[in-house]
């Protein structure tokens, strides 16, 4: 097939770092000089990396696992995305503010760097990345409900021409900031597998401590089952998401690439994954 684009897909920075229908040039240029507050708190990452998993936790944090307040907004409304949809209930939040975004490290608000607003960067192995964000690709009405083969997405990652840009350029563009003690960089297969360890390092980074009871409850709200059934997080609600084609909230396990990769496409991903990363000291955990 052609080479697929979603609808409305453009350059936002002129080196192919697409965004598509619900995203402007204007939403962009603000997001890069809007108005920061110090407790404003940030959720950063490259699509279906674990972003809803780390938002719903750092929302549940800050709010101790109350379930009560958990189940009245979507966690859209709570940690509300940058650059995608109207700046005006970014505006209106209440603080401490959470904010989630797909942006690359330059197109990130400037004052957030002078102000060390606290930042969370959250990453996931690129095969079960692209899995992932394929079955989003035919399931979201925003990228069209793309209506190619794994094949045809595999070829749309290699030409770099996926909505957001590549996953390399994105998690580099970050992982070089980590020098910066306003960013806390987490693995997503981390998170799953060991979900208290990365709880306590969100709270120390964030200067917050939870009973040992509340940690249980926010581990169990955030648990693949919970999260799966919850209409507050399986965005069963969103206009942009059909859950029958396949639901937002999918599988979440480690190593679920191994049912889509063919032997070639392994070896391209292998060569691409080891030259990309290639003395950076970021490695990453495939099953």
């Amino acid at each position: 097939m052609a080479l697929y684009k979603a609808p409305g897909q453009f350059d936002a920075n002129g080196n192919g770092f697409y965004c598509r229908c619900t995203t402007t040039f204007e939403l962009v240029v603000k997001v890069k000089n809007m108005d920061i507050f110090e407790d404003d708190c940030f959720v950063v990452s490259y699509p279906k990396t674990g972003t809803t998993y780390t938002g719903w936790t750092l929302f549940l944090i800050f709010n101790e696992g109350d379930r009560e307040v958990a189940r009245r907004k979507p966690i859209w409304e709570r940690v509300p995305y940058l650059g995608d949809g109207p700046f005006t209930k970014i505006e209106c939040m209440s603080r401490p503010r959470l904010m989630q975004t797909h942006f690359l490290f330059e197109m990130f608000p400037i004052q957030a760097l002078e102000k060390n607003a606290k930042t969370i960067y959250v990453m996931r192995n690129p095969k079960d990345t692209l899995v992932s964000y394929y079955h989003y690709y035919k399931s979201c009405k925003s990228r069209g409900n793309f209506q190619g083969s794994w094949d045809d997405f595999f070829q749309l990652f290699l030409n770099k021409n996926l909505i957001y840009g590549d996953f390399y350029d994105h998690i580099l563009s970050w992982w070089n900031q980590r020098h910066r003690d306003n960013i806390l960089f987490l693995k997503y297969e981390d998170m799953v597998t060991d979900p208290k360890s990365n709880i306590l390092k969100i709270c120390a980074f964030l200067g917050k401590t939870l009973s040992d009871d509340k940690i249980d409850n926010i581990i169990e709200q955030t648990s693949f089952e919970s999260m799966r059934d919850n209409p507050m997080t399986n965005y069963s609600q969103s206009q942009y998401q059909d859950n029958r084609i396949f639901p937002f909230i999918r599988e979440g396990k480690i190593g679920g690439w191994k049912k889509f990769f063919t032997v070639e496409q392994c070896e391209i991903i292998d060569k691409i994954h080891a030259d990309r990363l290639a003395g950076t000291g970021l490695s990453f955990q495939f099953e």
